[in-house]
């Protein structure tokens, strides 16, 4: 258990976690891969810029790197994608004035460290999912956290998904669960690695807690 201060705050006196996971590992490995080659690559263009003359292939260079950014950005959603729009216009610039080379330089290391942070640390503990005794948990945030939480017998149905690039890719799915009175699926754990699994291990849990939950209450009948 990796979170025991986070527990410590949400379970109730006779609720214990048996079962806690994040996100998938390989799904924060490939993340991070890709933002590091995205960032090296910034960096090693700002050198290029620095070392080589401007000349009709270096602009085409430099066109085609801004577009492939915006390309990526668009695959994205709100600010990521004003970021790299962002980024472009600075290759851009570089070629004007070449101080705006280091600048460069200094975001393509700036990416790469903040992609550390993000892809190892903050999505690991910015998602934490449990089975508990009594219900299943979602908290969700680092420094502002929200909460989400259904009890066992509220629990209409599971879902897993898996979509093909994720799943060929990281080995990640999502489960949806579907809950008593609503129409759609209102709690999902997504990216997950081996989502059958964690299913297997819900539908356990749910039907020891749940057949407990009957026998107790045919005993005070």
């Amino acid at each position: 258990m990796f979170n025991l201060s986070v527990w410590d705050k949400i379970l109730n006196r006779d609720e214990k976690v048996e079962y806690e996971f994040s996100l998938g590992l390989r799904y924060r490995l490939f993340g991070l891969l890709i933002w590091s080659l995205i960032s090296i690559a910034i960096v090693i263009l700002g050198f290029f810029i620095i070392a080589n003359p401007t000349d009709d292939n270096t602009i085409y260079i430099i066109i085609g790197l801004a577009v492939v950014l915006l390309l990526l950005g668009a695959s994205f959603q709100g600010s990521f994608l004003n970021f790299l729009m962002i980024v472009a216009a600075l290759f851009v610039l570089a070629f004007v004035n070449r101080n705006f080379s280091y600048l460069i330089i200094g975001i393509g290391t700036g990416l790469f460290l903040y992609g550390l942070f993000y892809y190892l640390f903050y999505l690991r503990v910015a998602n934490i999912y449990a089975f508990t005794n009594k219900r299943i948990i979602i908290h969700k945030g680092w420094l502002s956290t929200s909460l989400i939480s259904v009890e066992y017998n509220r629990i209409t149905d599971v879902t897993v998904r898996e979509k093909f690039i994720e799943k060929l890719l990281t080995n990640t799915g999502d489960l949806l669960i579907d809950t008593a009175g609503t129409s759609t699926m209102e709690i999902v754990l997504s990216c997950v690695s081996a989502p059958y699994e964690k299913r297997k291990k819900l539908d356990q849990i749910m039907d020891d807690v749940l057949g407990k939950n009957k026998i107790t209450a045919n005993e005070e009948i």
